[in-house]
């Protein structure tokens, strides 16, 4: 299989990033990359690193502190960025990662596609601990000052706030690929299936750290959660049950051989299964989180439908 060259890519995104506006704006503070690309370039044989036998990964995070009007113009800078790249590399096709609020934008190219999952983060917005431990616990700095070292990060704790942003996730999975599958009336299956394969694993991830009883495991490390491919079937069958592993097993076999199960059959599968884990990981997760934090499954209302 031949591997896209990330590496240059690279060197011509800093290019791009240096020419533009953006990082010569007064708001602007840091360009970084974090997630598992981060990882492999810090250690090739460790066990995060990108999908490489399906779409490679590359998180890609521009820090500001800015109003609104400001932020939103970095989002729009950030996006003519890749706007550019897209014309600049025509031998790597761009998947921009919008999740947990969106479906993906982009083609998909066997062996040609680089799936960008990047944001604005804004110092003056609310993220949870648990991703800045994330991106600050292995990053890789691009351009700017580099003021995220510096940054104070608190060690994520499984608390109500834990608890809040994941049902705010798990609101958004679950609308989005509702919104997925009536988009059927235009959208291509192939493009349900990598949503589908996309926000399964997402799940997959929040699973993990909703799966432990706070209990048993009271200083959970989130840098677990980077090792998913690594034996999450086993888990899964320890803390969920046999169809849950099941639907786990059937992700990681579509991760080892992306494009050989990439079939326009094979999407309703992969939306129903992720409904399945969904419903499963909500009810024997993050209901029992719940009823240790705060003694009742009450606190929180049902997963909200979007109307």
């Amino acid at each position: 299989m031949t591997r896209i060259n990330v590496t240059s890519w690279l060197e011509d995104l800093q290019i791009e990033l240096c020419k533009s506006p953006l990082t010569k704006a007064d708001y602007f503070r840091q360009v970084i990359i974090a997630g598992s690309y981060a990882d492999w370039m810090r250690n090739h044989s460790g066990v995060s690193a990108p999908s490489w036998k399906a779409i490679p990964d590359i998180n890609i995070y521009v820090l500001v502190d800015a109003s609104p009007a400001e932020e939103i113009d970095a989002m729009t800078a950030l996006g003519n960025i890749y706007r550019n790249m897209l014309e600049k590399r025509k031998d790597i096709s761009l998947l921009l990662d919008l999740h947990p609020f969106s479906m993906s934008v982009g083609t998909v190219i066997p062996n040609k596609t680089l799936q960008i999952t990047s944001r604005v983060l804004n110092l003056k917005g609310c993220y949870p601990d648990y991703c800045w431990f994330g991106w600050k616990s292995n990053y890789i700095h691009v351009t700017g000052n580099d003021i995220l070292s510096k940054m104070n990060v608190n060690h994520p704790v499984r608390d109500v706030v834990w608890l809040k942003h994941m049902h705010m996730a798990f609101a958004s999975y679950s609308n989005v690929m509702y919104m997925i599958a009536l988009s059927s009336m235009v959208t291509d299956p192939l493009v349900r299936f990598d949503e589908a394969y996309r926000y399964l694993k997402e799940v997959i991830k929040d699973g993990i750290s909703l799966g432990l009883p706070i209990k048993d495991y009271p200083d959970f490390d989130y840098s677990i959660i980077k090792k998913w491919k690594d034996c999450t079937d086993d888990f899964y069958l320890k803390f969920y049950g046999e169809e849950e592993a099941r639907i786990v097993k059937h992700v990681l076999e579509v991760e080892q051989n992306y494009f050989h199960h990439r079939m326009a059959k094979n999407a309703d599968v992969l939306q129903r299964e992720f409904c399945m884990l969904h419903s499963a990981v909500y009810e024997k997760g993050f209901k029992a989180r719940c009823m240790e934090i705060c003694g009742s499954t009450e606190t929180f209302t049902l997963i909200p439908k979007w109307y």
